[in-house]
């Protein structure tokens, strides 16, 4: 049953010696003058949790997992072996390197146990390194490891063993992978070269079909996983479901490592491929600003505006000292920003009775004051131009109409939404550029007008309640779909690398949402403002939560400023 194999490493039996040792211990002359001893060891138990049989395409790798269980606690140990019988005649340097010819000789030699309960046929070396074809024959000898390249069916047996000293116990367990050899090979084509790709980028992944959606293979889906370790494991998954057509858009992690691998499975089945070679990704570096940053440190600020006296309070996330200006009254509409690229968000109110927009250098303390918009119009200042300035737009609800003055010159006047919609303007596609965008509570979804192509997207999240946090919490340089739920307290982010969904509670109800990058890492991290005891709470990525009292009664926090 073993194959003859070069080198010879495997310091193990073959199952089957296992098994006619263990018999001729129990029965006939092994048993004639033995004297039992107890250990007290209970053997390991193994199955094969996603079952015994299995339908794989023809020369194209696979992998099998086993779990393994032991009532006393030691620590198991696992075996992979092919069990089926080879020819009994006939010199090993004249077999084929493959079964080929028709001859279902057995094609997987034996390894030494290890902990991992999954091997991969053929070894994982082979996959990485020769793109699934091992070496060719050693001194007359064959490498064993091979896929099989005909119809056939091939048996194995996992054998777990427990190690305990003065005693272990073995046991094992059967999968049958049936070869069909009317398919396959399956193949991932692209990557397959050492390219450089963007993290965050959509990238093309390609791979053959090759009669897999067919019976008995049947494999309609395919799952696409990504590595940064040369393809010794793939703990990314870019695509959990996705049609097995040979091609597929996906948006690659946004990371940086020279050692990126793809792989495509077929969803739910043991056979798979990944790429050849290693390929690079370079992390992008997000565009967006930290916003609210009043002192020009590259993080938010914990600030407020005070209705009363018409006056600005921040704390400067760079020395921790306060600092304060009057500028507005209590009836202006808060539109703070980086109006003049200095890098630090300008004091800045629009006065909706008049339709004019005061905004206070950050530089000088000095201020100017121009009309743009009507009273019943909503502010929706953001740098639409990508020229690192905010330009003073507004949105016209009875007419859907965007009217947009960029600092580098000229009006867009624009329509996009529908009655009811909320704005959440923000960079959604990653150009330095804001986006217009709506959230339109009466659906729950979310509507983004791309200024990279102009494409519109859509998505369904969220419901008529929950307000719009909208930011880039994953600092893949694109801002992402999120909403806080008042009701419960709950932060929703629908990340734009693949557009799966998280959800996490920080807040309760009562409290403001106040999203900004307080820590100054690319990230927007969630916070809130408690205005029953002036209280702000920050989830920072990199630096834990922080708590701090800023603030009075009446303050409206301006990280709040544009949340509907």
């Amino acid at each position: 049953m073993a194959i003859r194999t070069w080198p010879r490493t495997a310091s193990t039996r073959c199952v089957r010696s296992l098994e006619v040792i263990v018999a001729f211990s129990q029965v006939n002359n092994g048993n004639a003058c033995s004297v039992q001893t107890p250990t007290g060891n209970t053997p390991p138990t193994v199955t094969i949790p996603a079952g015994t049989t299995y339908d794989i395409p023809k020369q194209t790798p696979f992998s099998l997992t086993a779990a393994g269980a032991d009532a006393n606690g030691d620590t198991l140990t696992y075996d992979w072996q092919q069990y089926n019988a080879g020819g009994t005649t006939g010199a090993a340097s004249t077999v084929p390197n493959s079964d080929a010819d028709g001859i279902a000789r057995p094609l997987f030699r034996n390894y030494d146990p290890t902990t991992d309960p999954t091997r991969y046929f053929p070894s994982l070396q082979y996959i990485r390194t020769n793109a699934n074809v091992p070496p060719s024959t050693t001194g007359g000898y064959l490498t064993g490891e091979l896929m099989s390249a005909m119809t056939r069916s091939l048996t194995f047996q996992v054998v777990v063993r427990d190690n305990r000293a003065n005693g272990g116990g073995i046991n094992t367990a059967t999968a049958t992978v049936k070869v069909d050899g009317n398919s396959g090979p399956f193949n991932v084509t692209a990557p397959n070269t050492a390219v450089t790709w963007a993290g965050g980028s959509s990238q093309t992944v390609t791979w053959s079909v090759s009669n897999t959606t067919a019976a008995p293979v049947s494999a309609a889906t395919v799952k696409i996983s990504f590595s940064t370790d040369g393809g010794l494991t793939f703990p990314t998954t870019i695509l959990g479901s996705t049609a097995n057509d040979g091609t597929e858009t996906v948006t690659i992690p946004n990371v940086t490592t020279s050692q990126a691998r793809i792989k495509v499975e077929g969803e739910g089945k043991i056979f798979f491929d990944m790429s050849d070679v290693n390929f690079s990704v370079n992390a992008a570096t997000s565009n967006l600003k930290a916003p609210f940053d009043y002192d020009g440190d590259d993080k938010t600020d914990l600030s407020v505006f005070r209705p009363g006296p018409g006056e600005w309070w921040y704390l400067k996330s760079s020395t921790g000292g306060n600092a304060a200006a009057a500028f507005g009254t209590s009836t202006d509409r808060i539109v703070p920003g980086d109006y003049t690229g200095d890098n630090k968000t300008d004091f800045a109110f629009w006065r909706p009775s008049t339709g004019q927009w005061f905004v206070l250098r950050s530089e000088d303390f000095s201020f100017y004051a121009y009309p743009f918009g009507s009273s019943t119009d909503t502010p929706v200042p953001a740098d639409y131009d990508g020229d690192n300035k905010t330009d003073s737009a507004v949105f016209r609800p009875s007419t859907n109409t965007w009217y947009i003055q960029k600092s580098t010159g000229g009006t867009d006047i624009i329509g996009f939404g529908a009655s009811g919609d909320k704005p959440a303007i923000a960079d959604y596609d990653g150009d330095g550029k804001a986006d217009i965008a709506i959230f339109r509570p009466a659906s729950g979804q979310w509507w983004i007008r791309r200024s990279s192509d102009l494409t519109v997207v859509a998505y369904a999240f969220g419901s008529s309640t929950d307000r719009p946090v909208q930011g880039d919490f994953t600092g893949d340089g694109k801002a992402d779909a999120a909403f806080f739920r008042p009701s419960t307290g709950e932060w929703y982010v629908l990340r734009s690398e693949n557009l799966t969904f998280y959800a996490f509670a920080f807040g309760s109800t009562g409290d403001s949402p106040v999203p900004g990058d307080y820590d100054g890492d690319n990230k927007i991290d969630a916070a809130v403002f408690r205005p029953s005891t002036n209280t702000w709470y920050v989830n920072r990525t990199t630096a834990g939560v922080l708590i701090q009292a800023f603030g009075i009664a009446g303050d409206l926090a301006t990280p709040n400023a544009y949340i509907p």
